[in-house]
């Protein structure tokens, strides 16, 4: 049986499982090339409609931090997808890599809804919270410390956590990146 799918929603599927496969800490290759999926469809549409995204001239990131950033969105994105080049070809993958990605899927998928799937919500928070220094210093930070706090860092249920909150949220709700 086939079914007809639209490229913003299949995105969105692949965003909504991406974040469930990185919550239940799945294979981090899988995850990356999901999301990468995902995350070109939502560049693609938003430049379609004149909006960019926060890759590579993100206001949230430090200026700093910034070259840091650019080598976490593009070191191993077409590594997984391709062998024509480089067929004997190795790469060192951080997992790490899949936080920032899923981030600014996060980011992109947002600026194209009005009603956000709950999985993508509650990633900003789970995002924020693993890197508060990505921030800058003000009241987003200071909120989200406040709120968080230090305790939800480095726990072994901290997605555990997280899921219990992915479960308690309604579709729809979006949490805005500034207060």
């Amino acid at each position: 049986m086939s079914e007809q799918i639209e490229k913003f929603s299949a995105a969105e599927r692949q965003l909504r499982s991406a974040i469930v496969m990185f919550l239940n800490r799945e294979d981090p290759v899988t995850v990356h090339t999901v999301i990468g999926a995902a995350l070109q469809i939502f560049v693609d549409l938003n430049q379609r409609k004149g909006r960019g995204g926060v890759a590579f001239n993100c206001k949230y990131v430090r200026k700093e931090r910034m070259k840091e950033w650019h080598g976490y969105l593009t070191k191993s994105r077409n590594f997984f997808k391709h062998a024509d080049h480089d067929p004997e070809g190795t790469t060192n993958f951080s997992p790490r890599i899949n936080e920032v990605l899923l981030f600014e899927a996060v980011v992109h998928y947002d600026q194209l809804t009005d009603t956000p799937i709950k999985e993508s919500q509650v990633y900003k928070l789970i995002f924020f919270s693993r890197n508060p220094d990505l921030l800058h210093d003000g009241v987003v930070k200071q909120h989200l410390l406040t709120a968080l706090g230090d305790g939800l860092i480095g726990r072994d249920d901290d997605f555990q956590i997280f899921k219990d909150v992915i479960d308690r949220t309604p579709d729809g709700l979006k949490i805005p990146l500034t207060f």
